[in-house]
C-alpha cells in the first residue's frame, strides 16, 4: 500500500501544473509517507530481533553479528516537539522504535 501511495504521489508531482504551493505540499506528503514507512520497517526489524533473542545464547549471537550499533542508533532517535510538527503519529512511532530497541538490547 505504501508503494502504491508513493507511486501515485510521484505521478501527480510529475504531472503538476507548476503551482509551487501544490508541489511543496506533495513533496511534504512524500517525505511524510517515506519517513512513516521507514519507521514501520525499523519497528518490524527490531521486533523480530527482540523475539529472536529470547535466550542468552541467542542474544549473544545476535549482538555478535553487528546489531548493537543499529539498535543504539534506533534508541537515539528522538521525536521532534509536538509544537513543531503537529503530528502525534510520527512521534508515537519513534517512541515505539525506542521501546523496541530497549527490549532488543535488554532481552
Amino acid at each position: 500500500m505504501f508503494l502504491n501511495q508513493l507511486f501515485f504521489m510521484t505521478v501527480i508531482f510529475i504531472n503538476s501544473s507548476g503551482n509551487l504551493f501544490a508541489d511543496t505540499m506533495i513533496l511534504d506528503q512524500l517525505k511524510h509517507h517515506f519517513n512513516q514507512g521507514q519507521l514501520v520497517l525499523q519497528l518490524c526489524c527490531l521486533s523480530f530481533l527482540w523475539n529472536f533473542a529470547e535466550t542468552p545464547e541467542d542474544r549473544k549471537f545476535v549482538l555478535s553479528k553487528g546489531v548493537l550499533p543499529l539498535t543504539i542508533d534506533a534508541l537515539l532517535l528522538h521525536p521532534r516537539p509536538l509544537e513543531d510538527t503537529y503530528n502525534i503519529e510520527i512521534s508515537s512511532m519513534i517512541v515505539g522504535v525506542n521501546e523496541t530497541a530497549i527490549g532488543c538490547c535488554g532481552g
